[in-house]
């Protein structure tokens, strides 16, 4: 079964959509903030500073989904030379 059937998920940095996102998570615990992780191999955001721009990550599971799983903004990132984390 192909992923695109049935979920979808869309992230947004800064309101553009990321075409590039090879992977992501989603961790909290009691008493924390929610933090999300995710690998980007997005050509366009090579030279751009990240920090503090604005995210979102809608899962679209089933559908398209009208608010976001995570909203947040990046407080940390660290590019190599075929991604960025």
């Amino acid at each position: 079964m192909s992923q695109s059937t049935f979920c979808r998920p869309k992230l947004l940095i800064n309101n553009k959509e990321v075409a590039f996102c090879n992977s992501a998570s989603l961790s909290s615990s009691e008493g924390s903030l929610e933090s999300f992780n995710a690998t980007i191999t997005e050509p366009d955001l090579e030279n751009i500073n990240l920090f503090n721009e604005k995210v979102e990550f809608y899962l679209n599971y089933g559908g398209e989904d009208g608010v976001p799983i995570f909203r947040g903004h990046i407080k940390s990132f660290k590019a190599s030379d075929n991604s960025i984390n």
